[in-house]
């Protein structure tokens, strides 16, 4: 992944999706865009506005994430929907999800000029969202899987997705990628579930980067969770993707 800076604002981008021509980033810590949940409504306000002012966005998109299947096609006057997918054909419409841990897909597809994105915890791989969206793009945009280029965000690594109940919110299906004692490679189960949807090898790019141990750039839910105890997570980075 290519590193960025422009002012405050610091982000990486993937080669997969520059070289295709799209726009592309991973906004990095400091800046928070869990808007959602803001204790600071206008600073995130203010870090929206810079971020469109920086990618020369109209608007920028986004969901009320809440570990679904639920995927959305969006325009420009589309309302914030309940869902972990979004999709458009528009140009100059930022698609957003916000995470701190959980994967983002950014899915493109250059032919028919489609963009998607689509956040998912370990509920989403299960749902298997990622193959679900591809579905979705196919049905509404006809695009094929042989033409999307699919990138995955910095996310929870192996060596800190612990489930120390894997037999109960695991299916047997993916039992195979537990590792001893009790962890699980996201990054594997990602990378199978969308070769098996039909992305050719050399159209993945997963970024392999670990949100836990990386703490000077990345939100992470897990980690904030191992040093405070209970808490909730008011505090998120932000992947986007936008046709140019």
């Amino acid at each position: 992944m290519q590193l960025h800076k422009e002012g405050s604002l610091r982000w990486l981008s993937f080669e997969l999706l520059d070289d295709a021509g799209l726009i592309n980033a991973v906004i990095l810590k400091p800046f928070n865009m869990a808007i959602e949940k803001a204790y600071n409504l206008a600073e995130i306000r203010q870090n929206f506005e810079i971020v469109k002012q920086q990618f020369k966005l109209e608007k920028i998109s986004y969901a009320s994430q809440i570990h679904t299947d639920t995927i959305f096609s969006v325009d420009k006057n589309s309302p914030t929907f309940e869902c972990d997918a979004l999709m458009t054909q528009e140009k100059g419409l930022g698609l957003l999800m916000m995470h701190a841990d959980c994967q983002i897909a950014c899915f493109y597809d250059p032919v028919k000029k489609v963009v998607a994105t689509a956040h998912a915890g370990w509920r989403g791989n299960i749902k298997r969202l990622y193959t679900k969206t591809i579905s979705r793009m196919k049905e509404k945009f006809q695009s094929h899987p042989c033409d999307i280029l699919v990138a995955i965000s910095p996310s929870l690594g192996p060596q800190f997705s612990e489930f120390c109940s894997w037999a109960k919110e695991w299916p047997p299906e993916f039992w195979h990628h537990i590792k001893e004692p009790f962890h699980i490679d996201l990054w594997q189960i990602a990378q199978e579930e969308l070769l098996s949807a039909g992305i050719l090898s050399h159209h993945l790019q997963i970024a392999r980067i670990c949100t836990y141990e990386n703490k000077d750039d990345f939100f992470s839910f897990r980690r904030k969770v191992h040093e405070q105890g209970p808490c909730i997570v008011r505090e998120t980075g932000a992947t986007f993707i936008s046709l140019s």
